[in-house]
């Protein structure tokens, strides 16, 4: 177990209860699994709606790295987006 004193970056990750949002919210997460970062806890908040199941998932990753660069996995992860949108269609552009 990592104690908190020793965290030097900490990022939430939202993943609602759509396909298409699990399916990217478990790839950014696996990626920074794989690039050094620590799964702290995964919870689910109830949105509220009586009438359906309506929730989303928050998975909280930590880095002891001090320099950790948040904003490269980020920019690495939009650029596959970006090849695999532009593979699927190649006649479009993805919009930011």
């Amino acid at each position: 177990m990592v104690e908190a004193n020793f965290l030097h970056k900490i990022k939430k990750i939202v993943s609602f209860d759509s396909d298409s949002s699990a399916r990217n919210s478990n790839e950014i997460v696996n990626a920074f699994l794989d690039n050094g970062w620590i799964l702290l806890n995964v919870h689910t908040v109830d949105i509220g709606d009586p009438r359906a199941v309506s929730q989303y998932t928050v998975f909280t990753l930590g880095n002891t790295d001090p320099n950790a660069d948040i904003k490269a996995l980020k920019n690495e992860l939009r650029e596959k987006a970006e090849k695999e949108f532009n593979k699927r269609y190649p006649s479009r552009k993805m919009e930011e």
